[in-house]
């Protein structure tokens, strides 16, 4: 006759397994992947660092707008995430594909449980201008500080600026800013934007996760809040690039506007991160 364990014994066994369960569940995490399109990724796909370690996996998929929403599994046991880091579906062969995890700044805060990961834009081949852009034939612009002036004295002293025309080539735009109050939240797909700071201090809020946007037009969206942005602190004589497709917003500090013009670079980029930012 087989003997039964006494009552103690299994409930001590009970809780063993269900404490080593649950430690076992502590040592992974799920994240949030915003991507422009599938490509390919499906349920069940492995996620992998940039070195090729399979460290999770694609839980859940869904459409919101015009992205796509992945949920992943991924065990902390394994890798290290950054909010610097970013993502996108690389082919695996035999029609398999992975979600890779592209590794930004290793001192950037760790991420934790349900934060959210974005694409990261496949970068063409490095080169000075855009294809259709004739080297030596194009006309210099010019945007002097007389013209400024002249269209300043235009528009009231609360006005926000001056928006001037395209560059010849449509390769620039140029917007001369006197900005007294914060800026909203924005990000341009298309343009890279140099910030060149005459007067006034003032700071550059840019990056983390970013909730609540809007889509203006394509590529343009507003609005919303960023959550855990980094800094940057502006002052006379500073030069700031702001990369396209970087959420941010401009803040004046103090009782003099913040004046500055923003050079507007269009980039030459063969995938956009369509809706990458809007949460």
């Amino acid at each position: 006759m087989k003997r039964k364990l006494p009552v103690p014994i299994v409930l001590l066994a009970v809780i063993a397994a269900l404490a080593g369960f649950f430690a076992w569940r502590s040592r992974e995490f799920r994240l949030i992947a915003v991507l422009p399109s599938a490509d390919g990724l499906r349920v069940g796909d492995p996620v992998a660092s940039s070195h090729g370690m399979l460290i999770g996996d694609v839980v859940r998929m869904r459409i919101s707008g015009r992205r796509i929403l992945v949920e992943l599994r991924v065990s902390d046991r394994d890798v290290e995430l950054r909010r610097s880091d970013s993502v996108r579906v690389r082919a695996l062969g035999g029609n398999r594909n992975a979600l890779e995890v592209i590794t930004g700044d290793p001192a950037a805060p760790r991420l934790g449980r349900g934060d959210t990961l974005y694409f990261a834009p496949l970068t063409p081949p490095a080169r000075l201008h855009a294809e259709n852009h004739d080297i030596g034939r194009t006309v210099v612009d010019r945007v002097g500080p007389d013209e400024i002036a002249a269209a300043l004295g235009g528009v009231s002293r609360t006005s926000a600026g001056v928006v001037f025309p395209d560059s010849y080539d449509e390769h620039a735009q140029y917007v001369f800013n006197r900005r007294s109050t914060p800026s909203a939240v924005e990000q341009h797909d298309q343009w890279d934007d140099i910030l060149i700071v005459q007067a006034g201090r003032g700071a550059v809020r840019y990056g983390g996760p970013w909730r609540n946007a809007t889509m203006r037009y394509q590529g343009e969206r507003r609005g919303g809040s960023l959550d855990d942005p980094t800094t940057v602190q502006l002052g006379p004589g500073d030069v700031v690039r702001i990369p396209a497709g970087e959420p941010h917003r401009i803040l004046p500090e103090g009782d003099t506007p913040l004046t500055y013009l923003v050079v507007k670079v269009r980039i030459n980029r063969r995938s956009q991160p369509s809706g990458a930012g809007e949460r």
